[in-house]
């Protein structure tokens, strides 16, 4: 759920997108788009990427943080 409401946020413009560093380091948007490019230029061998991960994770943790 949290991976939808970022989505939504980022749609709606509430997230700061066109901030560098939020858009190069922890938008969900983003890093789909990047995921997609890297799929068309290595195919499918994309199985043993898991540099996503560590992104979503800090970005799961900013949105925690108070």
């Amino acid at each position: 759920m949290r991976m939808v409401f970022v989505l939504f946020a980022e749609e709606r413009g509430l997230l700061p997108m066109e901030h560098d560093l939020y858009a190069t380091s922890y938008s969900l948007t983003k890093l789909y788009t990047q995921l997609f490019e890297d799929r068309d230029r290595l195919g499918d061998s994309l199985d043993d990427r898991f540099g996503a991960w560590a992104r979503l994770i800090a970005l799961f943790r900013i949105c925690t943080t108070e």
